[in-house]
């Protein structure tokens, strides 16, 4: 068939026009309009109509118009469902994964935790192994159990150190730091129970000479003997460097005021035995527990701090934050604001006498952060490995910094604006290498949702001074939460968990409630839960909810 033809009517007969009309002779612009209103089936399904249209549909420029009229406000810069530079595929896919979101294709499922854990700390969703970790920082309970049925249930109790002031949680190991400079830790097994229960990782001289105050275990899958997987930091900001498997120390960082550019690494002299101590008590130790870092977390939170100013001394060289991609990278927040890049650290072990690359890519330029202690508990911090940048924030600034430390960006807020919380796009996005050549241009989303409740949606990969929000979204939420409160509280944050993929964004309530709004136009798709049900409400706490589909594996976590 090489011509497509219409039947005239009536009306066209009288009138003497042409008996004969061939949509293929129809102008682009307006088949373009035609195309964009079409069904995905449809779409998939027009290059079989006539010679001219399978022609048209292979030209990536008309399916680029076609994407333009279906999604305006995704053009120029969106984050694609697929790497790939094909308009057709990504208009496609994207029509698809959208139908199965705001129909209703995900599961949403309640796990109630009270029975096992006082207080859940800390959640892990492992979507790889399809597992789920929650972890009770007060009284040292740990619990797995199956992600997608909420099944077989499995409970541990675990010693935690007396007068820990920090910890971190990651997919294969926990590790702790205390007041007096040492770290404890263990191994965690497939089914998240500790293999060989919390011992010493190490003994002097390899304590840290003060108050440890940052901790974190590295990304993605067990790292072998000799690299480093997990990392602390003390109050006058030196790094040590562990290895998981040993419990020895690799390496010792040093970031203070004298070494702004070039830190100085060093091997322990004393390699601890893998039979080292396992008492984790201390009778000259505080009781209270503070936990102020989490792994593998991808909804940043404060972190109550249990020490008060007077046990805690002021210093401008203490680690705040840190992070690492277990692979490459390690970065590290100083309480003096500075952000410090350190590379080679993975690879020391092949050289005997290297050093690690230090870099101060930037400075955090926030009134919030200084040397008291109270105010570190605020800051967090969070990694594009992709796009190479970082990014931190606390409630009054939100700041990018680009690894190579040449460009900067900070997001514009009114002067009344405050940031409760924030969330990195889900699925991996951040460790995967920015490609510019696709749909899209590759960009990274970031919901930051203030304290008023609005949520603005960014793309940390701008490069661009001034970093002004993409969408603005004002969930329904909002109404609830004033109608039932009579005089709200200016000071409660009425959302408080955010997720966010390529397509959708998800807030929830304090209650318990979700919903789904597209991440682009900010429209609102549905409802995702109305909260846990009044008889989970009426129990002790601890109401887990998480949500994910087959097609793309992402979580929202909240505890009530």
């Amino acid at each position: 068939m090489d011509t497509c033809t219409v039947k005239p009517t009536n009306n066209t007969m009288e009138s003497g026009q042409s008996q004969h009309m061939s949509l293929a002779n129809l102008p682009t612009e307006l088949l373009i309009q035609v195309f964009s209103h079409l069904d995905p089936q449809t779409l998939q399904e027009m290059g079989l109509v006539c010679h001219s249209w399978h022609n048209l549909i292979k030209d990536n420029t008309v399916w680029y118009r076609v994407f333009v009229a279906r999604y305006p406000r995704a053009v120029p810069v969106f984050s694609a469902t697929l790497r790939t530079k094909s308009w057709r595929r990504e208009l496609i896919h994207r029509d698809e994964l959208l139908c199965a979101w705001t129909r209703g294709r995900s599961s949403v499922r309640t796990y109630s935790l009270a029975r096992d854990l006082s207080r859940p700390s800390s959640v892990l969703a492992d979507f790889q192994r399809g597992r789920m970790l929650a972890y009770d920082a007060t009284m040292g309970g740990l619990l797995t159990c199956d992600l997608s049925s909420g099944r077989g249930i499995s409970h541990a109790l675990c010693a935690i150190p007396a007068g820990c002031t920090t910890y971190s949680v990651g997919r294969h190991f926990m590790i702790f730091g205390r007041w007096d400079g040492s770290v404890y830790g263990s191994l965690l097994e497939r089914k998240n129970i500790l293999c060989a229960g919390m011992r010493r990782l190490q003994t002097a001289p390899g304590r840290h000479s003060g108050l440890i105050t940052a901790s974190a275990v590295c990304r993605g899958d067990l790292p072998k003997q000799g690299i480093p997987g997990a990392f602390t930091g003390d109050i006058n900001g030196t790094i040590h460097a562990w290895d998981v498997r040993t419990g020895e120390c690799l390496a010792r960082i040093a970031l203070g005021a004298d070494r702004r550019a070039t830190g100085v690494a060093q091997a322990p002299t004393d390699a601890p035995s893998p039979n080292a101590p396992t008492d984790a008590q201390s009778t000259n130790a505080p009781t209270a527990h503070a936990p102020t870092a989490h792994a593998h977390t991808r909804s940043f939170r404060q972190q109550p701090s249990s020490l008060s100013q007077n046990d805690i001394p002021s210093s401008q060289n203490a680690i705040v934050r840190l992070e690492s991609d277990g692979r490459r990278y390690l970065i590290a927040l100083l309480s003096s604001g500075k952000v410090y890049l350190i590379e080679n650290i993975f690879s020391m072990h092949e050289k005997a006498g290297s050093a690690p690359q230090i870099t101060n890519i930037g400075q955090f330029k926030s009134q919030g952060l200084s040397a008291d202690p109270s105010s570190w508990v605020g800051v967090q911090m969070c990694a594009d490995y992709g796009g190479q940048n970082v990014v931190v924030f606390n409630q009054s600034r939100l700041e990018v910094f680009s690894f190579d430390g040449e460009s900067s960006s900070v997001l514009a807020l009114a002067p009344a604006q405050q940031i409760s919380i924030a969330a990195l796009e889900c699925g991996g996005h951040a460790m995967v290498a920015r490609e510019r050549s696709v749909v899209g241009g590759d960009p990274l989303l970031m919901a930051v949702v203030l304290r008023s409740g609005e949520v603005l949606i960014v793309n940390v990969r701008a490069g661009i001074f001034n970093l002004q929000p993409m969408t603005r979204i004002e969930p329904q939420l909002l109404c609830a939460w004033r109608d039932a409160e009579e005089v709200p509280d200016p000071g409660t944050a009425p959302i408080t968990a955010v997720a966010l993929n390529g397509l959708v964004v998800v807030v929830g309530s304090r209650d318990g409630a979700a919903e789904m709004y597209d991440v682009m136009s900010g429209e609102f798709c549905r409802r995702v839960s109305d909260g846990p049900s009044r008889k989970m409400r009426a129990g002790a706490g601890g109401a887990v909810c998480l949500l994910y589909t087959s097609d793309a594996a992402d979580e929202l976590d909240g505890v009530d």
